[in-house]
């Protein structure tokens, strides 16, 4: 079983408004993000924290899990990721990705499960997101001490080439975001 979970507990400071509610075409970044994830993954969980009341109802009437940070002020994503994970009884593999990167393309997301875990999305060589990790990082990270994030955890991760750029995007402030929209107003 493969499960995801989408990091969108931060405060969105340096965009100024909740990144998970950018809008992509008729849907909200979120929204995007699920339905992407919902094409292969059996179930989603979406971490809130600072914009809860805003994002929770778009993935309530999506139909998959919200769950709560409420430390999000003084956690990591690797905090956030534990508490998503802990929605779930059993984990095998998880998929994770931050709510602000833009929402990746069903063949690439079918490359990155179909395979061992660790792994990450790349790009030349370059990692990008969403990555998948399995039961062996699930536990390091809630039996140790871990630092340097989420990366730090995948050892030996197989690099899974994806079909775009897009991967390695950061959707954080204004500016980036109207260029990665300037960018991909042709494709829709």
């Amino acid at each position: 079983m493969i499960v995801a979970v989408v990091l969108a507990a931060g405060a969105s400071s340096r965009m100024g408004s909740p990144k998970a509610l950018l809008q992509i075409g008729d849907i909200s970044l979120i929204e995007a993000h699920i339905e992407s994830l919902l094409s292969v993954c059996s179930e989603v969980v979406v971490v809130v924290g600072a914009h809860k009341s805003e994002i929770s109802p778009l993935c309530e009437r999506a139909r998959v899990k919200v769950v709560v940070n409420d430390n999000w002020a003084d956690s990591d994503s690797l905090e956030s990721l534990k508490v998503g994970i802990g929605a779930f009884p059993v984990v095998e593999h998880v998929v994770v990705t931050p709510v602000d990167t833009p929402p990746v393309r069903v063949s690439d997301l079918r490359a990155l499960v179909n395979g061992k875990a660790p792994a990450v999305l790349s790009w030349h060589g370059v990692h990008g997101h969403p990555v998948m990790i399995g039961k062996a990082e699930v536990q390091h990270m809630f039996t140790h001490e871990v630092s340097g994030g989420l990366r730090s955890l995948m050892s030996q991760v197989r690099l899974v080439p994806a079909s775009t750029a897009d991967i390695l995007c950061n959707l954080n402030t204004p500016e980036l975001w109207r260029s990665y929209l300037a960018e991909h107003s042709d494709k829709k």
